[in-house]
């Protein structure tokens, strides 16, 4: 990489940074709002509200990099369009493909933080906001995840969950019940299914300790009667947005072995797969735009182009992530269709300006 080729990438990376923040504190502002709605309930306060919605920023970074990456390629190469710089470029013999390529350079750096955000960052501060979130606002019951085991508390009753696949079910669901410190039952339920009016407890094994020894119960089915509903257990339910590629491929194996539904999270892991990529299409989606009608277009311009073309993306994809759940559509095409059909359009127009 040449010293223009260098001074291009970093020019598209930096634009790109700067957009990228301007957006995390119009989200976080927003979403704060949102929050305050919240504040007061159980033990969630202000301050927890503000931790939450800073948490939850690498999330929202995630989810709107694509869209930041076409702005701040529109602005970077915009403004060295504007500058005359790109003309330079070409004078010095930069061919617009090779423009395009120094570009992708820098997108390939940009491509990398959209992989860290998805599948390092954002995750882990995802499941701690939501389950910090949850916790407070569970107040007595007491609510915690420990190695992605959920413990609560009712009353003198601990229970542990090992999966939470949707709301009103959980799997590997353990008892212990405690009197003055000491442990007097400890029971183990495969299932627990939310049936309207209680819980019931499919495969059922509960040991009581007692003074003569241990009496054992075992049962198909039996009722749990418990404070906790549903609406508290549902807050920890494991969403697609807080599990890694791995994760939810281990996420959709379990789903699929337990006859459970799947699309949610097999949308999630190819939308994750595919967001790299989509990063380094929208690199090349503003280049024929600095080369053809934004050329010399001010700032305010370039802001609704991209903004326009975000929104048709965003619009796309969620049309065709609803339809293909609706039409039993392959999640993978789902998730790939917008982003080929982008970069075909940039091809196109990229070789319209050449």
């Amino acid at each position: 990489m040449n010293t223009l080729e260098r001074y291009l990438a970093r020019t598209l990376i930096g634009s790109t940074l700067l957009v990228l923040v301007v957006l995390m504190a119009l989200n976080a502002f927003v979403v704060f709002i949102a929050e305050l709605e919240d504040v007061g309930e159980g033990r969630y306060g202000l301050a927890l509200a503000l931790f939450y919605v800073l948490l939850r920023t690498p999330q929202a970074a995630y989810e709107i990099f694509p869209i930041a990456v076409l702005l701040g390629a529109l602005f970077g190469l915009g403004a060295l369009a504007a500058n005359r710089e790109l003309i330079v470029m070409r004078a010095a013999g930069m061919s617009v493909v090779r423009i395009a390529g120094a570009a992708l350079k820098g997108g390939v750096l940009l491509m990398v933080l959209c992989v860290l955000l998805g599948d390092l960052v954002a995750p882990p501060a995802e499941t701690y906001a939501r389950d910090m979130r949850a916790a407070a606002q569970a107040g007595e019951q007491g609510t915690v995840r420990v190695d992605g085991h959920l413990w609560l508390r009712d009353g003198d009753h601990y229970i542990n969950i090992e999966q939470l696949p949707a709301a009103g079910l959980a799997d590997g669901v353990r008892f212990y019940r405690l009197e003055q410190g000491r442990l007097v039952a400890a029971a183990r339920a495969e299932r627990a299914r939310f049936t309207g009016d209680g819980w019931a407890l499919e495969g059922f094994a509960e040991t009581r300790f007692e003074a003569p020894g241990t009496i054992v119960q075992r049962d198909d089915s039996v009722r749990w009667q418990t404070r906790i509903d549903p609406d508290i257990v549902s807050l920890f339910v494991v969403t697609p947005e807080s599990l890694t590629i791995p994760g939810l491929a281990r996420y959709i194996n379990y789903l699929e072995g337990n006859d459970l539904d799947t699309g949610a999270y097999e949308v999630a892991l190819w939308n994750k797969i595919v967001a790299p990529v989509t990063t380094l299409v929208m690199v090349l989606l503003a280049v024929p735009f600095v080369f053809g009608p934004l050329r010399s277009a001010g700032a305010g311009q370039r802001l609704v182009i991209g903004v326009m073309v975000g929104i048709v993306y965003y619009a796309a994809n969620t049309m065709l992530v609803g339809s293909g759940q609706v039409w039993g559509l392959p999640p993978a095409l789902t998730a790939w269709a917008p982003t080929v059909i982008l970069a075909l359009a940039a091809g196109w127009a990229i070789r319209r300006v050449y």
